[in-house]
């Protein structure tokens, strides 16, 4: 896939100091974009990030802010302040684990968050909106997964009633060495000589590499429809397989190190899934991606979304959750 120009785009990067947005932004920065505004709340990670621009694209204009998406002043200052071209919105919480305990807070920013960003973005005419999704997505039973189901829903509803802007769904599997995955964790273990903890002995997940992701953003600055897009080209690995592979890393053999195996906590699935059973990919996609389409319509009752919003902006943290599921259960 050709690299796309972007050096008349403004691009705004939300969670740009993330392990996705750092990737995108690096990539996006050496391509000499007219500007480029990242946002996040992580203030160190940000810090670093800014600090690894300068050595790699000194002459890119930037702005950066460390705010957040569900701060409301900020976000209609974003829009008014900058005439926004690309929007890349990655910014979510996404370890399952610690999602599950803290469903309003994902609710408040996996959707209402990015519910206010793409609504600025479709009022101010934005030509392309990117969501960076998640395997997790697709037949959801964690708290994090159905967050960003329920904003793909959004998303794909809000595409049909405003066609003038484009809005293109990256469902992504986990990205080899990305904070969220097991690889780091790993790491840091093996460098402490400590055990590794194996969850799931059976289990499976889908893979890309870091290097694939601007292949990826390619496609989707190049001119391809609105819709759900997912990696082509991905390794499926055992939790096991991803042991050996880093212990190797190491120079150390897998039958030489200490493992302890554990059952998965009931949010994580044995096996993850890029794509529904209701879900065809197209054949007329090209490059690192497939668009996929639902043969199943899905409704969205914008009166119970309503609900589930209030209650998590209010910590009414049962009946969110429960709204929460039966929105994202058909």
């Amino acid at each position: 896939m050709m690299q796309q120009s972007v050096q008349n785009e403004i691009i705004l990067i939300t969670g740009a100091a993330g392990s996705i947005g750092r990737e995108l932004t690096l990539g996006l920065a050496k391509r000499n974009p007219k500007q480029l505004i990242l946002v996040d709340f992580a203030e160190t990670a940000l810090h670093s990030l800014l600090l690894e621009l300068k050595q790699a694209a000194p002459n890119t204009a930037i702005r950066y802010f460390i705010d957040s998406i569900c701060n409301e002043a900020f976000v209609a200052y974003l829009f008014n302040e900058f005439k926004v071209t690309t929007l890349i919105h990655a910014a979510a919480y996404k370890h399952v684990s610690m999602v599950e305990t803290n469903v309003c807070a994902a609710i408040n920013t996996n959707f209402t968050g990015a519910k206010q960003i793409l609504d600025k973005a479709i009022a101010h005419e934005v030509a392309r909106f990117i969501f960076v999704s998640t395997d997790k997505a697709v037949n959801p039973q964690s708290v994090m997964g159905r967050t960003k189901k329920l904003f793909e829903m959004y998303a794909l509803r809000e595409q049909k009633q405003n066609p003038d802007i484009k809005i293109h769904i990256l469902r992504l599997c986990n990205v080899y060495g990305s904070s969220g995955s097991v690889v780091p964790l790993f790491e840091e273990r093996i460098s402490k000589n400590q055990p590794l903890i194996i969850r799931g002995k059976e289990s499976r997940r889908a893979f890309v590499q870091p290097g694939q992701l601007m292949p990826m953003l390619d496609v989707l600055m190049g001119g391809a429809a609105s819709g759900v897009y997912i990696p082509k080209d991905y390794e499926l690995l055992t939790v096991p397989e991803v042991a050996k592979r880093v212990l190797e890393s190491f120079g150390i053999n897998k039958e030489d190190y200490p493992l302890e195996y554990e059952p998965l906590f009931s949010s994580e699935k044995e096996n993850e899934e890029l794509k529904a059973s209701t879900e065809m990919e197209s054949t007329a996609c090209t490059g690192s991606l497939v668009l996929v389409s639902n043969t199943k319509e899905t409704l969205l009752d914008s009166a119970l979304l309503q609900q589930c919003i209030r209650s998590a902006q209010s910590y009414r943290v049962k009946e969110a959750q429960s709204h929460l599921e039966r929105l994202t259960s058909a």
